[in-house]
């Protein structure tokens, strides 16, 4: 995310928060952010900083309602990387938190993004393939056997995404 960042004309990493102050200073010096928070009540002052216009939240799985959710009391946009939450409740929260304070809310599901993804979207949608009624399709990777959040539901793992067309659209 900050590489493409970092491309962007009009954007620019303004702060960083971290709950340990010295990894959030590192990753600032590295990436070039003009602010690093550290400490328990980093997200809260990062989030005070009026440079800050939008939050991209990357922290570990099971925390991302927290500092989704203080940046959407806080009114300030947020991109919050998938899954969303590790709960289908915590998820709904989020979601109710962005309508009722009309503040942006999005998960980061890139592939959905991705230029083959719009292709395969039109090529369907022009009917040139029929009346697609069902797809499936996988995307997976090898995680390692010792990264245990990739394995265990309550940090987050072992989720499966799946995109299905309906007469209604793609949910």
């Amino acid at each position: 995310m900050v590489a493409s960042l970092e491309r962007s004309p009009g954007g620019h990493l303004a702060a960083v928060a971290s709950r340990d102050a010295a990894r959030a200073q590192a990753f600032a010096d590295e990436h070039g952010a003009e602010r690093a928070c550290g400490g328990p009540d980093a997200v809260q002052r990062m989030l005070a900083d009026p440079e800050v216009d939008a939050v991209y939240v990357a922290t570990v799985h099971p925390v991302h309602h927290v500092a989704a959710q203080a940046a959407l009391l806080a009114g300030t946009p947020v991109l919050v990387e998938k899954p969303m939450t590790v709960s289908l409740a915590a998820a709904r929260d989020l979601v109710e938190t962005a309508r009722k304070r009309s503040v942006f809310l999005v998960e980061a599901y890139w592939t959905q993004l991705l230029p083959g993804t719009t292709v395969l979207l039109e090529v369907i949608g022009s009917g040139a393939i029929g009346d697609v009624q069902a797809v499936h399709a996988d995307l997976g990777f090898p995680a390692p056997a010792d990264a245990h959040r990739f394995h265990n539901p309550a940090l987050g793992g072992g989720r499966c995404w799946t995109w299905a067309r309906t007469r209604s659209g793609w949910r």
